[in-house]
């Protein structure tokens, strides 16, 4: 054979030995690229990955209300609370002048919890605003409902059982003024007691109820 033929045969081998050699290369390089990406994509969605807990926490439903225990049989009155069912005066005659209060009454005997009824009088007053109490001092009226007229005043309410009564001026013991429907001032001050029909201590409200007197 010749020295150049065998020399050109050589140099041809050289390339298609290579070829073969590379591709498997650069498919093992893209396969390994490729599980390395899906590596990374795998790494970032878990790590954008967002947990939505559910609470299982129920709101208890409130508690049914119960009404108070009933005062006992016999218990006597030993409080006395005084409510105005307006804080202002209404006109009950058209004659464009306040006149009358409505007010509820409310006994109790401490320590219990609900009201009661009791047999006994109950009286209240109308003073020049700080007034009451003070020596000296005379009510601009004054009212005075016995035991009968009581009793045909018991209500009940959803705070208890009660006695609601309307105070008129023009019914109201005025002295020398009895009849007149004015008292002449922009609000005076309401105070109320409670005579037992058995005799014994008088009760009194706590403090005074101011009530308004203007406007028609």
């Amino acid at each position: 054979m010749a020295p150049g033929a065998s020399s050109s045969r050589s140099v041809g081998a050289t390339p298609d030995a290579r070829g073969p050699r590379r591709l498997r290369w650069m498919q093992s390089a893209a396969l390994a690229l490729s599980a390395s990406a899906g590596l990374l994509a795998m790494v970032a969605l878990g790590g954008c990955e967002t947990t939505v807990e559910q609470s299982n926490t129920v709101r208890p439903m409130p508690a049914k209300p119960t009404p108070p225990p009933p005062t006992p049989a016999g218990a006597l009155a030993n409080n006395f609370v005084l409510l105005l069912l307006t804080p202002k005066a209404i006109d009950s005659d058209g004659d464009g002048r306040p006149d009358t209060m409505g007010v509820e009454c409310y006994l109790f005997a401490e320590p219990f919890p609900s009201s009661l009824w009791e047999s006994g009088t109950f009286v209240f007053a109308l003073h020049r605003p700080g007034e009451s109490g003070v020596a000296g001092s005379r009510p601009l009226a004054e009212w005075r409902f016995g035991p009968e007229i009581a009793a045909a005043a018991r209500a009940r309410t959803l705070i208890g059982v009660c006695y609601r009564f309307a105070l008129n001026l023009a019914e109201a013991d005025r002295g020398a003024e009895t009849g007149r429907t004015d008292i002449g001032l922009p609000s005076a001050d309401l105070t109320g007691r409670f005579e037992p029909a058995d005799g014994r201590g008088v009760i009194r409200t706590t403090g005074v109820r101011a009530v308004q007197f203007v406007g028609s």
